[in-house]
């Protein structure tokens, strides 16, 4: 074999020289690249300690503006994304929370944590297909956080799915029998039902468990007095608000019952100081503007459904008893608005159907809600004629007590009133009307549309 040729060795050293040469400053912008990360990643570090450090004092926007900062700095961050959330909840900016557990989720679909959350905002903001849609997920990701069936528990009565609800609330309690939020909510679900005996064994129990709690407390004694034990449940609204005075929801129970009492003025003031105490409260709002149409405070009350239906979500009550004001008031074409808006946020609510109805509006929205097994469906299958006012009556008369067979008496009554005057039969809609007032069912709608429209037809 030939020698090699010495000029080759001389190309290797001139080709290494020159990969040296590119190398080196590859290499030192690299480095310039990794330190600058490094800087960064130090930088907003520090900017979510110091915004921890504000959420902790309090101070949401300053919170938020270092946490703004970290992100800019790092958008890939979970962390920081989920506790700029916290701090814009804290300063009640719902929507911007919501965005930020989004972000964070892009981030980290399967944090069952977030999920809750971001359920839990979309549920306060009525959003309660979002909210199970989040319960859903959570549940998927951990079929054993009871926390997950609790919320959608929850969200479903809202939906007034109250099998669904109470099929999601037995199994949060199966999971976890000693948290006594589970009883309390599923209490509440017993009596959106009527099963008032039902929700008190709940609400006993959710106090054994806890025995200060403000929320069992005052929701057993609404469903004390709705199962007619009227002295006991202002023993427990009393309660209720002596442990927590400026508690919005205990003070609007007790306003609630305060008004059965026929204490209306003190049902007012109750509201009044739970909206004091929370702005927000659509429910105190609502309350409050039906206490004031039995005082026959229309404007007043049309006022705090206006305040009511400003709030962020759907609010298909509030919308609905706008409707009703609004009629009392005169004003049948806003009523028959705004019953339509109710329909469209809640086509399955058989109130605003007969309302509707009575008041002028379609009948075919009856249709869909003749065939449900509630009591008020029977007050649907007379307006749509298949069945006879003979039949309403004794329906009526199957209520467990005296005193929800006046209650039953009392609406149908009323809408059969209603829908005498929109036949153009005012004789027969007066008397009607004043079954209804005979019945002494001073705190149901009924009543009091049926007591205002006897003082307009005279």
């Amino acid at each position: 074999m030939e020698p090699q040729d010495p000029p080759r060795r001389s190309s290797l050293r001139t080709l290494a020289v020159g990969l040296a040469a590119i190398a080196v400053p590859v290499l030192l912008v690299l480095a310039v690249v990794g330190i600058n990360r490094l800087i960064q990643n130090l930088r907003a570090q520090t900017l979510l300690e110091e915004g921890a450090r504000r959420h902790a004092a309090r101070d949401y926007a300053g919170a938020i503006a270092a946490y703004t900062e970290a992100i800019a700095l790092r958008d890939d961050d979970k962390k920081a994304f989920g506790a700029r959330a916290f701090a814009r909840r804290a300063l009640g900016d719902r929507e911007g929370a919501i965005a930020d557990f989004g972000e964070a989720l892009r981030i980290d679909p399967r944090d069952v944590l977030l999920h809750l959350e971001r359920g839990a905002l979309r549920d306060a903001r009525r959003d309660v297909e979002g909210a199970i849609a989040d319960y859903d997920e959570a549940i998927k990701l951990d079929p054993r956080s009871a926390t997950a069936w609790h919320l959608r528990g929850i969200a479903k009565e809202r939906k007034h799915d109250t099998d669904g609800a109470l099929a999601d609330l037995d199994e949060a309690i199966r999971l976890a029998p000693s948290h006594a939020s589970n009883y309390t909510s599923r209490g509440t679900v017993h009596s959106a039902r009527h099963e008032y005996d039902l929700a008190i064994k709940d609400f006993d129990m959710a106090l054994r468990l806890k025995p200060n709690s403000v929320d069992a407390l005052a929701r057993r004694g609404l469903a004390k007095e709705r199962a007619g034990d009227g002295a006991a449940a202002l023993v427990d609204t009393d309660n209720a608000v002596k442990l927590g005075p400026k508690d919005p929801l205990a003070l609007t129970l007790r306003g609630l019952v305060e008004e059965s009492h026929g204490s209306v003025d003190a049902a007012i003031t109750d509201y009044t100081t739970a909206l004091e105490c929370d702005p927000h409260h659509v429910a105190a709002f609502e309350y409050r503007a039906f206490a004031r149409l039995r005082l026959g405070d229309v404007e007043r009350a049309i006022a705090d459904y206006d305040a009511a239906l400003r709030e962020p979500g759907s609010h298909s009550s509030a919308r609905r008893s706008r409707g009703i004001a609004k009629a009392m008031s005169g004003d049948k074409t806003g009523a028959l608005l705004d019953l339509a808006a109710a329909h469209d946020l809640d086509a399955k609510d058989a109130y605003v159907a007969l309302w509707l109805s009575g008041l002028g509006g379609t009948r075919d929205l009856l249709e869909g809600l003749a065939g449900g097994k509630d009591w008020i469906s029977n007050v649907v299958r007379f307006y749509a004629g298949k069945a006879t006012w003979d039949e309403l009556v004794a329906e009526a008369s199957r209520g467990k007590t005296e005193k929800e067979k006046s209650e039953r008496l009392c609406e149908a009554h009323a809408f059969a009133g209603l829908q005498a005057e929109r036949d153009g039969d005012v004789p027969r809609a007066k008397t009607s009307y004043e079954a209804c007032v005979a019945t002494g069912v001073t705190n149901y709608w009924e009543y009091v549309w049926a007591t205002n429209r006897l003082r307009e037809l005279k």
